[in-house]
């Protein structure tokens, strides 16, 4: 991480401190928009192709194109981020798909570099409850501002996209979603002190906070997390509720305001979820390596997720940890940030905790124990259904290269990592197909007031993949050294 951007000290700035000082994002110039378009679609058309692409452009540009462009700059004179509401209701909330295994992000703990996957009994309490612990500490890093303010290049960075990534849920409406975030500083007030936990269909909250706003300790947590096993599985399979997370947008609205109308405590269970800090799931599902943990984090075991919550830690049977995310409030790079701690603080303490065995008398757990009727059971079922006909669908691969690894790539200085894996793949596309391929790169913008992330068309290399492919390895490295360093 300290590679993207390094951080202030506590001292210098608190976490949300100096945001409205940021600059306004700006509107792009029409004309090097038009310019960058062409350029990133010429690797794409025949040469009769790009002619009437080129006229075109240069008919939106002196035409309707002229008009949209006052309207964006008449917009951003009233507004530090004209895009951040489009971007965050177009790109995301609008959209009737389901987000699992769409738009929710997901990916691979990492944790068995030191917790090798086992199915031993109790394995996963014990894990999860350090993982928990790290997670509710960063958390309060947050709350009270402690974390420091990410800087590039000696530049200030936006952090406000943090502010969603504890205790915020997207919520289904028809037509269109909403986020809602109970996240708070100290100087704003309370905060949520509670996590949820969803096991064998059912699920439950846990106060992982107590009311002297101390942390649960890891053995507190794990005792907590060991009365959830043996409760959930005394109930047998529960109703899985949480898969109607799962479903499209629309189905989901309205599952979920018929589930309100039924009961009192159905309502009052709902906002419980919503205002959790973040969702612990127990999976059914038992991964043995990366690969097939790398895919249950994409898909995910609906029968115990709400894929709707910022922040979702998954710990399997075997004892693996993934994490899946909902896309819409915040981008990947934050989450990064969130599990790089975690998982530089549990080296440090070489996966164990050393701090004081002892645990309080604590209350156990809420079930939170839904009343459904007959068609919520059918829109449960159909649900998973379709879940797992998309899931099925998926596949993923996890390959670790030893020919290019990070220190190597490092022998080019001027160029970032992300970079540098841009252009080895599109050169393997093009090796392999003899074609450009279309890609998608994320550029942030965090440096402005809100600022998240753009997209950047970077097709544009069709000389440089010309004049390398056929190379042999050696070859191919030492024009690369050439061209990444002038």
């Amino acid at each position: 991480i300290g590679f993207l951007f390094t951080q202030n000290t506590p001292a210098m700035e608190m976490t949300f401190d100096g945001e409205d000082k940021l600059p306004s994002l700006p509107v792009p110039d029409l004309g090097q928009t038009c310019c960058k378009y062409l350029k990133s679609v010429e690797p794409f058309l025949t040469e009769d192709e790009l002619v009437e692409t080129e006229k075109v452009v240069k008919a939106f540009e002196v035409g309707i194109g002229k008009e949209l462009q006052e309207k964006l700059v008449e917009r951003s004179k009233s507004s530090k981020n004209w895009l951040e509401e489009w971007w965050e209701n177009v790109a995301y909330l609008g959209s009737r798909t389901p987000t699992a295994g769409r738009s929710n992000i997901g990916g691979p703990g990492l944790t068995d570099v030191a917790w090798v996957p086992q199915q031993e009994r109790g394995t996963r309490c014990m894990r999860s409850s350090l993982m928990a612990y790290e997670m509710v500490k960063f958390y309060l890093s947050l709350r009270s501002e402690t974390l420091g303010v990410h800087v590039h290049a000696g530049r200030r960075l936006c952090m406000n996209q943090f502010r969603s990534l504890f205790a915020c849920t997207r919520i289904p409406d028809t037509g269109m979603d909403r986020i809602v975030r109970h996240f708070k500083t100290v100087s704003q007030g309370p905060g949520p002190k509670h996590i949820i936990v969803m096991c064998n269909g059912h699920i439950y909250s846990v106060d992982a906070i107590s009311d002297d706003d101390t942390q649960l300790t890891p053995p507190e947590l794990e005792k907590q997390f060991a009365w959830i096993e043996h409760h959930a599985a005394s109930l047998g399979h529960g109703p899985t509720v949480g898969a109607l997370t799962a479903a499209d947008r629309d189905t989901w609205a309205q599952a979920r305001q018929h589930i309100i109308k039924l009961n009192e405590k159905n309502a009052k269970f709902l906002e419980i979820i919503e205002s959790s800090l973040f969702s612990l799931t127990f999976s059914s599902h038992c991964p043995m390596t990366q690969e097939e943990n790398a895919l249950c984090s994409l898909t995910g075991d609906a029968r115990n997720h709400w894929f709707d919550k910022s922040v979702t830690l998954i710990c399997s049977e075997s004892g693996m940890f993934a994490d899946n995310l909902d896309h819409s409030p915040a981008d990947a790079m934050v989450s990064v940030v969130l599990f790089d701690t975690i998982l530089s603080q549990l080296a440090k303490n070489k996966y164990e905790w050393t701090g004081s065995m002892a645990v309080r008398d604590l209350e156990p757990p809420r079930h939170l124990d839904f009343e459904l009727d007959h068609e919520l059971h059918r829109t449960i079922s159909h649900a998973l259904a379709e879940h797992d006909k998309l899931s099925a669908t998926i596949d993923v691969r996890v390959h670790v290269s030893n020919e290019y690894s990070k220190k190597k790539a490092k022998q080019f200085p001027t160029v970032h990592i992300d970079s540098f894996m841009q252009l080895a793949i599109q050169l393997t596309y093009y090796r392999l197909h003899q074609k450009v391929a279309s890609t998608y790169e994320t550029g942030m913008t965090r440096g402005f007031y809100h600022g998240r992330t753009e997209t950047v068309n970077n097709s544009h290399v069709e000389d440089f993949l010309d004049t390398v492919v056929g190379m042999s390895m050696r070859r191919f490295d030492l024009v690369l050294w050439r061209v990444l360093n002038g």
